[in-house]
């Protein structure tokens, strides 16, 4: 191939390539100078939390329940070894005593369960 030729080829190329550069170009100048815009602009918009009664010092698993329709929170409660009054609010009933337990939980019907899956 001559010089000639491969020069002609060369400009030949670049007249279609030519505008596919410029618009790349063109996007890189343009997302460059929005990201630098963008990152001087403080947050404006303070967020506040739709929950009434939200603690952030709280823990996302000390939540145990979010109320929707009233927009509350309720944190669960850990009882201490020396808090007397909240381990007397807690109602000493024993689940054994309940008549319909050992109806409900019969152990004959896990070994049937485990005869037919196996594993």
């Amino acid at each position: 191939m001559e010089k000639n030729e491969l020069w002609n080829l060369i400009s030949f190329s670049w007249y279609f390539v030519k505008p596919f550069f410029y618009a790349v170009m063109l996007y890189a100048v343009i997302a460059i100078a929005y990201d630098e815009w963008a990152r001087l602009q403080p947050l404006s918009l303070k967020q506040e939390s739709h929950w009434i009664n939200y603690d952030s010092s709280k823990r996302a698993e000390d939540v145990a329940e979010l109320d929707y329709k009233n927009r509350m929170i309720r944190y669960r409660v850990y009882l201490q070894a020396n808090d007397k009054d909240a381990i007397n609010r807690i109602n000493p009933k024993v689940f054994i005593d309940d008549k319909g337990y050992y109806d409900w939980y019969d152990i004959s019907d896990y070994y049937d369960l485990y005869e037919y899956y196996h594993d």
